[in-house]
């Protein structure tokens, strides 16, 4: 038996030898050529299509829809206890700042009306 190296060695000794050796390899080189581009081609298209359909879709169908059913079907806002306590604590420090400055003149203190609008 002839170890596979050498035949194959032997066979493309045989490639060189032949006159359209030249051809042959050119019209190699084209279709590898071909097939290197097509392949990009195509990865490229796997790596592009996804993205745009995903931000198109995003914009335009989804986005939309979510927009218009959540500002329909939005329900009135809902607060649990101790959400309730800390805004209230919220709305009363501020009440107490702008009191506070209205006292030591960093505000006008032309009526109480003026501070429940600025409230």
């Amino acid at each position: 038996p002839i170890p596979r190296s050498i035949t194959k060695t032997f066979e493309k000794f045989k490639k060189e030898l032949d006159p359209n050796a030249e051809a042959e390899a050119m019209e190699e080189f084209i279709i590898s050529r071909y097939q290197t581009v097509t392949s990009i081609r195509y990865i490229m298209l796997l790596l592009i299509v996804p993205v745009i359909v995903d931000q198109v879709s995003k914009t335009l169908l989804f986005g939309p829809a979510v927009d218009y059913y959540w500002n329909k079907y939005q329900p009135d806002i809902f607060l649990n206890e101790s959400q309730e306590e800390r805004a209230f604590a919220e709305l009363q420090r501020y009440e107490e700042r702008v009191h506070f400055e209205m006292l030591i003149g960093k505000l006008s203190m032309s009526s109480y009306d003026s501070m429940e609008q600025i409230i």
